[in-house]
């Protein structure tokens, strides 16, 4: 609801969003989790680490949330940005196409 009526709303640029959401520190807990299938393994270059956990969001460069999924850690980011984008991006009219009579 937020994401349209935000500042960023109609900006035509997008940032695939690529915080990490841990689930879990150590091999014991990855192992025993309900979010198992859910969850892999992925590197974070912000923090210079690997982690176990999910991704999330596409974003308007004020950082405004415009489309947000978790997907799992190991999943590239292209592919979930690719996936997020036709929801992210305002529903426009063709007004410059006129209709005849």
């Amino acid at each position: 609801m937020f994401a349209g009526s935000g500042p960023g709303s109609r900006d035509n640029m997008l940032l695939p969003g690529s915080a990490p959401a841990e689930c879990g520190k150590s091999i014991d807990t990855s192992r025993r989790s309900q979010l198992a299938d859910a969850c892999g393994y992925g590197y974070c270059a912000a923090r210079s680490r690997r982690f176990w956990g999910m991704r999330h969001g596409l974003f308007a460069p004020d950082c405004t949330p415009r489309a947000v999924q978790s997907a799992p850690a190991d999943r590239p980011e292209r592919d979930v940005a690719l996936q997020l984008i036709p929801r992210a991006t305002p529903r426009r009219r063709n007004t410059h196409l006129r209709q005849r009579p």
